[in-house]
């Protein structure tokens, strides 16, 4: 990312990065049983902890009803989001 438009990419990856890094999905956060088994739910819940980026795809993709809170499941993964999709 040494281009112009490269750089300012990084810019806003790393204001996002930055911004929502240290946010958790909720400690009781069940998600939804079919999708997700409860040991990716549990990588949800600390901080900081790298996910798979197939996981952080398939949160991403999924409605708002299969999680008790998808506004702090979405901010739990939009860092790396951003990261797969650049």
């Amino acid at each position: 990312m040494t281009s112009p438009n490269g750089d300012v990419l990084a810019a806003a990856m790393a204001r996002v990065a930055e911004t929502f890094g240290g946010m958790t999905a909720q400690a009781d956060e069940s998600g939804c049983g079919r999708c997700f088994d409860e040991r990716e739910v549990e990588l949800l819940r600390p901080p900081g902890v790298p996910l798979p980026a197939d996981l952080v795809r398939r949160v991403a993709q999924k409605d708002p009803f299969h999680w008790d809170s998808q506004p702090a499941i979405i901010r739990r993964v939009l860092p790396q989001f951003v990261v797969v999709v650049a």
